[in-house]
């Protein structure tokens, strides 16, 4: 993609689906910022929630801000009023993983604010932060927000604008007092070490559901998309996913309420992009035939193998999509580790078949080395999985069809069974890979790629290079892969850590010097640890208890089945809620 010039052309390009509210109705200033460039940022339909129900709140103005490229001039101006940033009254930002923690830094210099919260006067902007990483451990980034909302934010964000709309006279620390009352809202300055903050009520999605509010071709999926969040939450139970814990009870949208959201967007475009986990494969097929049936272009993301059919492969196909994605994630002795056992090797193949009757030529598997437990003979299954596969594709003919590999550690995170297991250092999960592409590239050519997965799922330009290709995409390498772990199980004393790094080009060299350099030892947020222990995030009460963590932990540790539950946790008292 060819990236613009300026922020000004996006905004002219976007169909929305609220018209942009003017200043003179509105006595707060809301500022939405997704800390990475526009093509990642506008796609999350989490910030645009948020926008929305600022929008609907009374006498708020809402505003966006993404990442501005280094060439741009007024990068200190929001993207629809084009007013100074540091002139809103509360910046709230949505962060998706621990990667765009330092282009918050970058944001708030553009802005003009002090990077520290203690820094900053009574009349600048109150900070908060959200979003996925949020919810789990807030502290590497308490330094620099005034607030963080820890679980889902659309009933929440409510609470926050009353607060402020009651108070907004009064000093800054004092309407941070009142907001420290608001279930879900954490006060660094308050809260550190003294108290335990609950963790936000689950949202009914029926009544708020999350769906595009900005359409525009100039995404990472080259297309003008209507996003729907189908399903929120997952029961499924897998051991290394924080989402499946804390967004508990799982919630599946009303027929109802789908079919009038999929109208809705059908008004603006074509294609309908629909996001669920765990979901019975009944539902799925009634749910996505619905689009079928209205002429709508269905696009979905990576598909669980055992809640997977023809039917629905088949409507992937009709709809154009090239590219079948599954998570294998390792061998099959590992998957009874993570609470994956149902997926079976043979019906990756099944599958493959399948998709390609219907003209889907691309396959995308994923994996996860340094699993607890993992041997050598797992990593052979891996490399025997990806041979199969490729060997399967170039026998139905389809030399030319990409297989995307994704390989990467697990990165071990907080309120998960797996926040006790340890993290795979950089050099090991090198030496792993390195023994996966030896192999592979002994039979066929290899693509490796650290960039972000390839989104776009339109048909692609099949070139005479294409031939028997494994492109393997990764985070080993990179500095992601020494940082993450750290950033995931940190606490407070990483906010002197972020600081130093903002300055440094992002390396593994350069995290090692500036751990060093603030008297921290790497090694203790790689090692695996004990039940027992407290962790720096334990201050949140999270909707899962720590004994059906600790269980599932010790299940895992025993290479036991996990219990895969079906039920409908909202109306069931089960031991993982107590």
């Amino acid at each position: 993609m060819t990236y613009q010039s300026d922020a000004q052309f996006y905004i002219r390009n976007e169909k929305r689906l609220l018209p942009m509210k003017t200043p003179e109705i509105t006595d707060i200033k809301y500022l939405c910022v997704f800390p990475n460039y526009y093509e990642y940022g506008l796609p999350n339909i989490g910030i645009q929630t948020i926008y929305r129900e600022c929008y609907n709140h009374s006498n708020v103005l809402p505003d966006r801000y993404y990442l501005p490229r280094e060439e741009w001039n007024d990068k200190h101006l929001t993207w629809e009023q084009r007013l100074p940033a540091a002139e809103y009254d509360i910046i709230g930002f949505s962060v998706s993983y621990e990667g765009d923690y330092l282009n918050i830094l970058k944001c708030l210099e553009y802005f003009g604010l002090p990077l520290k919260a203690s820094m900053r006067d009574e009349n600048s902007p109150i900070l908060i932060g959200g979003g996925p990483v949020m919810m789990y451990n807030p502290l590497p980034l308490a330094d620099f927000f005034d607030a963080f909302i820890l679980g889902e934010g659309e009933d929440v964000i409510h609470e926050v604008l009353d607060v402020y709309q009651k108070n907004k006279e009064r000093p800054k620390h004092e309407i941070l007092a009142q907001m420290a009352n608001i279930r879900g809202v954490f006060i660094p300055s308050i809260h550190s070490g003294v108290h335990t903050v609950q963790q936000t009520l689950p949202v009914d999605i029926d009544k708020n559901p999350a769906y595009s509010i900005f359409i525009t071709k100039y995404t990472v999926y080259e297309e003008e998309t209507f996003t729907i969040e189908v399903r929120r939450g997952c029961n499924q139970k897998c051991r290394f996913c924080y989402m499946g814990t804390r967004l508990r009870p799982a919630r599946t949208l009303s027929y109802e309420t789908f079919t009038a959201l999929v109208d809705l967007g059908l008004k603006y475009c074509s294609i309908i992009k629909c996001f669920y986990e765990g979901l019975e494969t009944s539902t799925i097929e009634k749910y996505l035939s619905y689009v079928e049936e209205h002429h709508g272009r269905l696009r979905v993301g990576s598909q669980r193998l055992e809640m997977l059919s023809e039917k629905i492969i088949a409507m992937m196909a009709a709809a154009g999509q090239r590219k079948l994605i599954i998570a294998p994630e390792s061998s099959e002795r590992l998957r009874k580790v993570i609470g994956k056992e149902r997926i079976k090797n043979e019906d990756i193949i099944k599958y493959m078949d399948v998709a390609s009757e219907k003209g889907i030529s691309d396959i995308g598997l994923y994996f996860i080395i340094g699993l607890p437990g993992e041997r050598k003979e797992d990593l052979d299954e891996i490399v025997n999985i990806i041979f199969l596969v490729r060997q399967h594709m170039n026998q139905l003919g389809n030399r030319t069809g990409h297989l995307e590999i994704g390989i990467n550690p697990l990165y071990p995170k907080p309120f998960t069974a797996f926040q006790y297991a340890a993290a795979t250092y950089p050099e090991e999960a090198k030496e792993k890979l390195t023994y996966i592409l030896r192999q592979i590239s002994e039979s066929y050519p290899v693509l490796i790629s650290t960039d972000f997965v390839d989104e776009k799922v339109e048909k692609r330009v099949v070139t005479d290079k294409d031939n028997s290709i494994v492109k393997v995409e990764t985070t080993i390498g990179t500095a992601v892969v020494y940082s993450q772990p750290i950033l995931s199980r940190g606490d407070m004393r990483l906010g002197d850590v972020l600081l130093d790094m903002y300055r440094r080009e992002d390396t593994i060299e350069n995290w090692k010097e500036c751990m060093r350099s603030h008297d921290l030892i790497s090694s203790d947020y790689f090692r695996g640890y004990f039940i027992s222990e407290e962790f720096p995030w334990d201050f949140q009460k999270c909707l899962v208890s720590s004994r059906h963590l600790t269980e599932e932990y010790t299940l895992a540790m025993n290479y036991e089945p996990s219990s895969q539950c079906f039920a409908d946790c909202s109306k069931c008292q089960t031991r993982c809620m107590i």
